[in-house]
């Protein structure tokens, strides 16, 4: 039967076409005239009539929309269809296909397409355009001609055995280069002297298993190695950190040892969180790692205990400038503007479609993150502290999959995320980028859930980097496991066994579930529309079996697959100097307005607006304040016990640049900033705990030494202020390399801090509330960008009592940009002027920036002096109605801004962008 196609097309405003104008003239310089956009389906195995009603009722809007088989245009114009390319995940496809069985109409495929039709532009100028920018080619293709079929088929590859006991070094490593794995010698000879001593054969699925395992995403060797730095042994970076967090466990519920880290709440309900980062695969296609990413993040929350939900999630980035010269993005990279684009729309789209809101999005441009930028997402949520624990699984339960259906999306996508990115990358690696689907998550959370709450789920996991892999090895690692490849659902024909047991295609979950409970658990999966399979079961005997029908395909002893041999590495760390005094300027106004005008000072509100931040109907601070509810808050609030006063804190802290000039003291930085902000809405640090993410270069012995130092400033801060890190991840690839050229980016450690308190609102928002209140400075700069680590604890106290009483109407930690910045941010928000006398501290500290510090205002200066006895604060002005912030230093003016000069100034930078 023949491919029907259904062209839609807007009857009004093109929105999608003016986008795609806007964006080729802000980043190719030249107007295309009128874009005109067309949102095409094919559809195989239908006839005329079923295709014409499936447009009808499904596929066409006909308030704002027609089909037609013709778009007119005005004039000559010149057409591109991008699809994806055949086997890539399509989201939208797969809900057509539901809906039509709805509908009655049984479609063999559904695929989708757009069409771009240009007004001006020369052939060269529409081919740039849509090669960077319409079409990414890891997974899109420019459709010359409709396709004569949409069914993917073929052959699965067969199961390769190999004796690796007899392989060279040389043939060995020409096997992993092969087969696109990341195992290192160590690793080679570790298996090499397995099967002399044992006489194993392996086959690629066990050796494929063993490297996703083993892997720098999954495995962690590098922070479970030994370290000899400058010649002295020193504990795992993982075990310090582990160790300090445990010297508080009245302050931990769930540790280390699942996938999200817990503390307690209130009224038998548990707060949790996890922080996921996806570098590599934003940087290959950022749409579809954007997606997975979210997706993931989210997924990891579901598969805590006895399966979390998630009520928020924070959105933390680092790129090169949106204005670097194309000339100077490295080989085989996406332009950054792209890569910042389609970040923001993937995490948007996922995000929104699932219901849980994205509440704030943090920026930080380098040039060093053109070619490995880092995209981090931290989700926050809530389970029932009884069902916090992770169930160990018992022979003769079942391996139960549900959820998607299983592609070549991602394979060896944790073996890919391990490595450095080169010049060739974004060519070879393309297969290991995945495409995510909301809608299918959606319906399986609620589906666990509900399970969960009926006692049908003994075991709860992810497929997370790895796919069935590391889900399954996981959960079955102290039990073993049998597990029948052939029965698992597939996207399409083809897939060899080695592909569906390493394929992260999203959105699957695996449970343990005794046999009397699976009626049940089908009947509430096929409630929401959910698909299960039995996949195995658990076996007792402590080895991982695959079956691909009658063939076992791996047998695995779980005692070695969960031993790798541990790395002894050595580090060493010079330090890079210091961070340089700023000099004064000579027009104080153009450099307040550059200052907040800086990438990594700007606005974030067109790119925050894009995420549904009140979807759950939660929040107690909302991420926005102020008179028009365009500043964005030091943290965020909710409310996730309805009808409770409860509330859940959240903040976060990372500098890239301090970390690169000294680790030690960047982390001591990110944790400050965190619990700062987190203190500034109106946390408090005692009731709270950490989430770390380090996102590091390869570790080369200087990496490795700097690594070293940033794990010895978060223990040291954590034991400062008594409070632990509940969970963490490291990404140790962030290397690019192309011959010679050799970029590392500034190593980022995000921390996370999450709390309870006890009344929601009993938080304050950081801007300004009233005229003529007085303005207090409360920290000390004289060191800044370093902090006074151990005077911080008091001051948070004090700050945090002094919001609790009432006493401080507004609070706003101070950050980049230094207490300018911050003043400024609190005079947009309250729509008014403010005059300061800097005397006592300096104006050489007006744009220093520092952490630990706060700008609060209170009614009086008597209520200041009474809430901050004891702590180094100074009263340095009033606001004022006048809409200037006037600045004075030993009685003689320094400088006098509007304030409506600066927020244009400060706003400008990323609605070019976005």
């Amino acid at each position: 039967m023949a491919i029907q196609e259904i062209r839609v097309c807007r009857t009004t405003r093109d929105v999608e076409g003016e986008g795609v104008r806007s964006e080729i003239k802000k980043s190719f310089g030249f107007d295309p005239g009128e874009v005109k956009t067309v949102r095409g389906y094919w559809l195989e195995g239908v006839g005329p009539e079923d295709a014409d009603r499936l447009g009808k009722k499904l596929l066409v809007d006909p308030v704002i929309q027609k089909s037609a088989s013709e778009i007119p245009t005005e004039g000559e114009v010149k057409s591109v269809k991008v699809a994806y390319k055949p086997g890539v995940m399509d989201p939208e496809a797969n809900s057509i296909m539901e809906a039509a069985r709805i509908l009655g109409i049984e479609p063999q495929a559904v695929s989708t397409y757009w069409e771009y039709l240009f007004q001006k532009g020369t052939v060269d100028e529409i081919g740039q355009v849509t090669n960077k920018l319409l079409v990414n080619p890891t997974v899109q293709e420019i459709v010359k001609e409709n396709p004569k079929t949409l069914i993917v088929s073929g052959e699965p590859a067969p199961v390769e055995a190999f004796d690796v006991s007899k392989f060279s070094d040389d043939e060995f490593s020409g096997l992993v280069v092969r087969k696109r794995w990341s195992l290192d010698e160590q690793q080679r000879n570790h298996i090499r002297e397995y099967s002399e001593k044992t006489g194993k054969i392996f086959t690629d699925v066990e050796l494929g298993t063993l490297d996703q395992t083993w892997s720098e995403h999954c495995g962690h060797p590098t922070f479970k190695a030994k370290l000899i730095v400058d010649g002295v042994e020193k504990k795992p970076l993982i075990e310090r950190i582990k160790s300090v967090s445990f010297e508080f466990p009245e302050k931990i519920i769930s540790a280390f040892k699942d996938n999200a880290g817990v503390i307690p709440f209130y009224d038998g309900i548990a707060i949790c969180a996890k922080g996921e980062t996806h570098n590599s695969p934003v940087a290959l296609e950022p749409y579809g790692g954007a997606m997975t990413r979210t997706g993931g993040v989210i997924r990891d929350l579901a598969g805590l205990g006895e399966g979390g939900e998630n009520s928020f999630s924070f959105d933390i980035n680092c790129f090169a400038p949106p204005d670097m010269p194309k000339a100077q993005v490295p080989a085989g990279c996406h332009d950054p503007i792209y890569l910042l684009r389609n970040n923001f729309k993937g995490i948007r789209d996922y995000g929104n479609r699932m219901g849980i809101p994205t509440v704030s999005a943090a920026f930080f441009f380098h040039p060093d993150f053109a070619a490995k930028c880092t995209s981090l997402g931290v989700t926050f949520g809530i389970i029932p502290e009884n069902r916090a624990q992770k169930k160990e699984p018992k022979a003769g339960q079942l391996i139960v999959s549900v959820g998607g259906r299983t592609g070549r999306d991602g394979i060896l996508g944790a073996s890919f995320s391990s490595r450095e990115m080169t010049d060739q990358t974004i060519k070879v690696d393309g297969i290991s980028v995945q495409i995510g689907n909301p809608i299918e998550e959606k319906r399986t959370f609620d589906a666990l859930t509900e399970a969960r709450d009926a006692n049908l789920i003994d075991g709860i996991t992810d497929c997370g980097g790895g796919g069935y892999s590391s889900a399954i090895d996981e959960i079955a690692a102290k039990v073993g496991a049998e597990v029948h490849l052939d029965r698992v659902r597939v996207k399409y024909a083809g897939l060899s066994s080695e592909e569906i047991w390493l394929s992260e295609a999203q959105e699957r979950m695996i449970l343990a579930c005794e046999p009397e409970n699976v009626p049940e658990l089908e009947k509430i999966m096929k409630k929401h529309g959910v698909e299960m399979t039995i996949m195995g079961k658990f076996t007792g005997d402590k080895r991982l079996r695959l079956m691909d029908g009658e063939r076992v395909v791996c047998d695995l002893d779980m005692e070695f697959l969960h031993n790798p041999p541990q790395r002894i590495l050595e580090a060493s760390w010079k330090g890079r100097g210091r961070a340089e005094d700023l000099e004064l300027p000579a027009d104080w106004v153009e450099a307040y307005k550059k200052v907040l005008g800086d990438w990594n000072n700007c606005s974030q509100e067109s790119v925050v607006r894009q995420y549904d931040h009140g979807v759950q109907g939660i929040t107690a601070l909302a991420p926005f304040t102020g008179v028009h509810e365009d500043v964005l808050n030091d943290g965020y609030v909710c409310q996730p016990i309805r009808g409770k006063p409860y509330g859940l804190v959240a903040a976060y802290g990372f500098n890239p640049i301090f970390n690169r000039i000294d680790p030690y003291e960047g982390s001591i930085w990110s944790v400050a900033e965190a619990l700062s902000k987190f203190t500034a809405v109106g946390g408090n640090y005692k009731e709270a705990a950490l989430i770390d993410n380090f996102i590091w270069p390869k570790p080369t012995k200087e990496m490795l030494g700097s690594l070293d130092r940033s794990v010895d400033g978060l223990c040291d801060a954590m034991k400062t202020f008594e409070i632990p890190c509940v969970s963490g991840k490291d990404s140790l690839s962030s290397t690019y390399r192309n011959g010679k050229e050799v970029i590392e980016i500034p190593p980022v450690l995000n921390i996370s801090v999450f709390g309870r308190i006890p009344d929601a609102e009993k938080t304050v928002s950081l801007d300004f509330k009233k005229t003529n209140s007085t303005i207090c400075f409360i920290g000390n700069v004289e060191d800044a960008p370093a902090v006074d680590l151990k005077a911080l604890p008091n001051l948070f106290d004090k700050v945090h009592g002094a919001i609790k009483s009432g006493k401080i109407l507004s609070c706003h930690a101070v950050s980049r940009g230094g207490p300018a910045a911050a003043l400024a941010r609190m005079c947009f928000g309250g729509d008014c002027g403010a005059k300061m006398d800097f005397s006592n501290i300096g104006k050489d500290k007006l744009f220093k920036t520092t952490t630990g510090c706060f700008i609060a205002e209170f009614e009086n200066p008597e209520e200041a002096e009474e809430a901050l006895q004891d702590i180094p604060h100074v009263i340095i002005g009033k606001t004022q109605e006048k809409k200037e912030i006037e600045i004075t230093q030993d009685s003689q003016a320094l400088f006098s801004a509007d304030i409506y000069e600066l927020k244009s100034a400060w706003q400008e930078p990323m609605k070019g962008v976005l």
